[in-house]
C-alpha cells in the first residue's frame, strides 16, 4: 500500500522565487547552470547541481551552502505539511495547468511492490546523486510520480486551489509555478486516504528513486525510508509527454529496413500517432517519409515475450527495425523536431521523428514491470527544484 507522510518542508523565505528555483539536475547544461547561478547567489542550482571544481569538494560545498541558507533564514522550515504544486504552460499554442501534490512517499521495492518504474538505471549515473544525498541528508528535487486516478482527490485539490492563494509563485521562461501549503490535520488525513489501494508510477527520476531506495536499506534513520515526490493524477488531461527524436548516421541496411513499412500521408500519421503500432516519420536524403508497419505481427516475432504495448510503441519499433545496428551512444537525441530535421539534412544523416507514447501504454508497460528503450519519455514541464525540499532530521 502506498504510504504518504506530511513533512517539515524547507522553502525560500519569500513569496516570489522566480530567480531562485531551477530545473532538476539532469537537464541543466553548463551554460544554463552559469546563467542560473548568476541570476542570484541564492539560486538553488548551487545545491541541486553544485559547481564541479578540481580543487573543491562540490558536495561539501553544497552542504555548507544549505546550512548557511538555513542559518541566515534564506530558507525556512514549515510545520508538517503536504503541498499542492501547479505549473501553467503552453504547448503548441494550447494552455495547460498541471497540478498535483508534493509529499513524502514511503520507499518500496520497485521490483515487487506498488511503485512501478519504466526505465532501467545506470550505476554510473546514480553515483553523483548518491554522493549529494549522503552529504546533504536531503532530497533536493521531487521525483515525478503518476498515481491511479481518484475523483475525491481531484475535487479536494481543486477546492483548495480555488479557495486559497498560493504561498509562493515563480515564473521561469514559459512556465508559471504556484505552491499551496496544506497543514490542517483533517485535510491531510483526507488527502492521504485517497492513496489507499492505489499504485504509483515513476514518470521522471528513476535514478534518484534507485539511489534513495538503496540508501534507505543501509541507513538506520527513519527519515531515509521516505523520498520527496510530486504526484500527478493519471486522469489529468494536462499531462504532456514529449517524444525524443533520433538522429544518426544512415544504417547500412536502411533499404531492407524500410521494406517493413508502408508509406502513409502526413494526415494519416497525425491520425494514427496514438494508435499501436505507432507510425514513424523519417528524414532521409532531404526527403520526408511517413511510415506505418506493413506486418502488424513483426514486432511480436522480434520481442515474443514482451507486452503488446512495449512491442508497438515508437521507440521500440525504431530501435529494432530502423536503428538496430546503431549503438545508442552514437545516436543524437532531441525533443525538437525542427532541430532533428535540420541536423539530418546538414550532416547527411537520418532523423527518426517519433510520436509521443500514449499515457495508457506507458502505465501498462510499468504495471508489467517492463523497461522501455532509453529516451522514450519526457514529461513536460519538469518538476523544478527549490520549490520545497526535504531534509532528514539526523
Amino acid at each position: 500500500m502506498i504510504t504518504l507522510k506530511p513533512f517539515n518542508g524547507i522553502r525560500y523565505n519569500r513569496s516570489d522565487i522566480s530567480e531562485l528555483i531551477c530545473p532538476p539536475y539532469d537537464i541543466i547544461s553548463e551554460s544554463e547552470r552559469e546563467r542560473l547561478a548568476s541570476s542570484s547567489p541564492d539560486n538553488f542550482v548551487n545545491i541541486e547541481l553544485p559547481y564541479d571544481s578540481n580543487f573543491d569538494d562540490k558536495y561539501k560545498n553544497a552542504k555548507k551552502l544549505l546550512n548557511h541558507m538555513l542559518k541566515k533564514k534564506i530558507l525556512v522550515t514549515d510545520e508538517p505539511s503536504i503541498y499542492i504544486y501547479a505549473q501553467e504552460f503552453k504547448n503548441n499554442g494550447k494552455k495547460y495547468e498541471r497540478s498535483g501534490i508534493i509529499s513524502l512517499i514511503k520507499l518500496e521495492n520497485p521490483e515487487r511492490d506498488n511503485i512501478f518504474p519504466h526505465e532501467k538505471t545506470l550505476v554510473a549515473a546514480r553515483k553523483d546523486r548518491l554522493l549529494l544525498l549522503s552529504a546533504l541528508k536531503a532530497n533536493t528535487s521531487p521525483l515525478f510520480f503518476i498515481a491511479d486516478s481518484d475523483k475525491n482527490r481531484k475535487k479536494m485539490l481543486k477546492k483548495i486551489i480555488s479557495a486559497t492563494k498560493p504561498v509562493q509563485t515563480a515564473k521561469t521562461k514559459n512556465i508559471v509555478h504556484k505552491l499551496w501549503k496544506i497543514s490542517d490535520k483533517n485535510k491531510l488525513q483526507s488527502l492521504t486516504n485517497t492513496f489507499k489501494n492505489k499504485r504509483l508510477y515513476i514518470a521522471d527520476g528513476h535514478h534518484r528513486y534507485a539511489v534513495a531506495y538503496d540508501y534507505s536499506l543501509k541507513s538506520e534513520t527513519e527519515d531515509a525510508k521516505y523520498v520527496l515526490g510530486f504526484i500527478s493524477d493519471s486522469g489529468d488531461k494536462n499531462l504532456v509527454i514529449f517524444p525524443t527524436h533520433r538522429v544518426c548516421e544512415i544504417p547500412p541496411d536502411i533499404s531492407e529496413s524500410l521494406g517493413n513499412f508502408s508509406k502513409i500521408t502526413k494526415s494519416d500519421f497525425i491520425k494514427l500517432k496514438f494508435n499501436l503500432p505507432q507510425p514513424l516519420q523519417i528524414r532521409l536524403n532531404k526527403k520526408t517519409l511517413f511510415l506505418n508497419l506493413k506486418n502488424k505481427n513483426i514486432m511480436h516475432k522480434i520481442l515474443p515475450t514482451q507486452s503488446f504495448e512495449l512491442r508497438n510503441i515508437s521507440p521500440s519499433i525504431t530501435s529494432h527495425l530502423l536503428l538496430s545496428k546503431i549503438e545508442p551512444s552514437n545516436i543524437y537525441y532531441t525533443h525538437s523536431e525542427s532541430e532533428a530535421l535540420k541536423k539530418a539534412d546538414d550532416e547527411k544523416n537520418i532523423a527518426v521523428i517519433l510520436p509521443p507514447i500514449p499515457l495508457e501504454a506507458l502505465l501498462k508497460i510499468s504495471r508489467n514491470r517492463e523497461h522501455m528503450p532509453q529516451k522514450s519519455t519526457y514529461f513536460y514541464p519538469k518538476v523544478f527544484a527549490g520549490m520545497v525540499l526535504y531534509k532528514f532530521s539526523k
